[in-house]
C-alpha cells in the first residue's frame, strides 16, 4: 500500500495548479494524519517554455527495518488564461504534430530518477502519476513510453495522441509497420490502429485508469488517432449525463445544450419544425467553423512551433493582417494553398 492514499494524491494534483513544495506536502499529509516528515521526502519541480509544469515527491523511509521508496509525478493540466497551453493541445493533442510538452515530461522524469539513484537503490522504487486534463494526457505519455509505473490515474485527461506515440516510440512505430507495412499511420484504418496501440501497451494499460465527471467538455472522441489507453474508467456525476461530450457539438453541451431542452418542453413539435432548424442551422455553422479553425492550427503545427502560433494569434485579435506577416513565407503559401486566404482571415 502506497504512503499517499487516493484523496491525498488528488489532493496534490490539485496544489500542482500553484507552487507545490515540501511545506504544502507536510501541511496536506498533517490535515489527513499522516505523518512523514521533511527529512523523509524531497520535492523536485520544472516549468518549461514548452508551457510543460511537473513536480515529483519522492519519499524515502527506513523504519523497523522496512523500506519505504517512492516517488510521485504530478502534472499540471491546460492553464484556463494561457493560450500557449490551448494551442499545444490543438496542436499536439489535436493533431499529433507537436510534441515539446511530452519531450518536456519526458526529460523531467529522467532528471528525477537520475537524482533519485544518485542517493538511493531504484530498484527498490514505486512511481505513481497524476495528472488532470493535459497533465494526465502527459503523465500517461510517460507511462506508456517509460513502461515501468506501478499506478498512473488520469483525471478528465486528455487522450493520447498515437501520431505522437508512433514518433516518440521507435518500437511501436516498427510494431505498426510489421502489422500494416505503413510507418504513415495516418494511412492505418482507426480501428486497426487502436487494436494495435491496445494490444503493444497492453501490460502499460493495466496500471493506468481515468476518472472522468460526466458532462464536462474536454476532447472529442472524433479527434483522428486519438484514444484512452487504460484498464478502468471511473465515472463521476448523473449518470444520463453523456460520456465524453463532442465540443464539436454545440448542442449537446453548455449553454447550448440548456437553450434547446428549455424550448423543447414548452413547444414540443412545433420547437422541432421551427426553432429546431434554426438551431440546427447553428450548430452546424459553430461546429463548421470550430472544426476548420482546429484544423488550421493543427496544420499550422507541422512547421511552426507553439510560440510562434501564440505570437500570431495574439496579434489577430487586433489586427489579422499583421498576423499574416508572422507566418513565415513557405509555411504562408503551403496554407493559402490548402485552406484558402479567405479561411486564413477568417480563422
Amino acid at each position: 500500500m502506497s504512503v499517499f492514499p487516493i484523496n491525498i494524491r488528488n489532493e496534490l494534483t490539485k496544489i500542482q495548479y500553484g507552487d507545490l513544495d515540501e511545506n504544502l506536502v507536510i501541511e496536506t499529509l498533517e490535515q489527513n494524519n499522516i505523518s512523514v516528515g521533511k527529512e523523509d521526502l524531497t520535492v523536485h519541480k520544472v516549468s518549461n517554455d514548452s508551457g510543460f509544469d511537473g513536480a515529483a515527491v519522492h519519499v524515502k523511509i527506513e523504519k523497523n527495518n522496512k523500506e519505504i521508496n517512492e516517488v510521485y509525478y504530478f502534472f499540471r493540466g491546460t492553464e484556463d488564461d494561457t493560450l500557449h497551453d490551448a494551442v499545444y493541445d490543438i496542436t499536439g493533442i489535436g493533431a499529433g504534430v507537436t510534441l515539446d510538452q511530452i519531450r518536456d515530461a519526458q526529460a523531467f522524469y529522467r532528471d528525477v530518477e537520475t537524482n533519485i539513484a544518485e542517493d538511493h537503490n531504484v530498484d527498490s522504487l514505486t512511481r505513481y502519476g497524476d495528472g488532470h486534463s493535459l497533465g494526465g494526457h502527459l503523465v500517461i505519455n510517460v507511462a506508456l513510453l517509460e513502461k515501468d509505473f506501478t499506478d498512473v490515474r488520469g483525471s478528465n485527461d486528455a487522450p493520447v495522441n498515437l501520431k505522437q506515440l508512433a514518433t516518440l516510440d521507435v518500437n511501436f512505430r516498427h510494431y505498426l509497420y510489421s502489422y500494416t507495412g505503413e510507418f504513415d499511420i495516418t494511412n492505418i484504418p482507426p480501428e486497426k490502429l487502436q487494436l494495435l496501440a491496445r494490444d503493444f501497451y497492453a501490460d502499460e494499460a493495466k496500471n493506468i485508469s481515468h476518472t472522468r465527471v460526466r458532462g464536462e467538455p474536454l476532447y472529442p472522441q472524433t479527434i483522428p488517432n486519438t484514444m484512452y489507453i487504460g484498464n478502468d474508467i471511473y465515472y463521476i456525476g448523473d449518470p444520463n449525463t453523456p460520456e465524453f461530450p463532442n465540443v464539436f457539438d454545440s448542442s449537446n453541451t453548455g449553454s447550448g445544450s440548456r437553450f434547446v431542452n428549455l424550448l423543447r418542453r414548452p413547444f414540443g413539435t412545433f420547437y422541432d419544425l421551427g426553432f429546431g432548424i434554426k438551431v440546427k442551422a447553428d450548430t452546424y455553422l459553430y461546429d463548421f467553423h470550430i472544426g476548420r479553425l482546429m484544423g488550421l492550427i493543427g496544420a499550422m503545427g507541422e512547421d511552426m512551433s507553439v510560440a510562434e502560433i501564440t505570437e500570431v494569434i495574439e496579434t489577430a485579435k487586433d489586427n489579422p493582417l499583421a498576423a499574416l506577416q508572422l507566418i513565415p513565407d513557405a509555411e504562408y503559401a503551403r496554407l493559402v494553398r490548402t485552406f484558402g486566404l479567405s479561411h486564413l482571415l477568417e480563422a
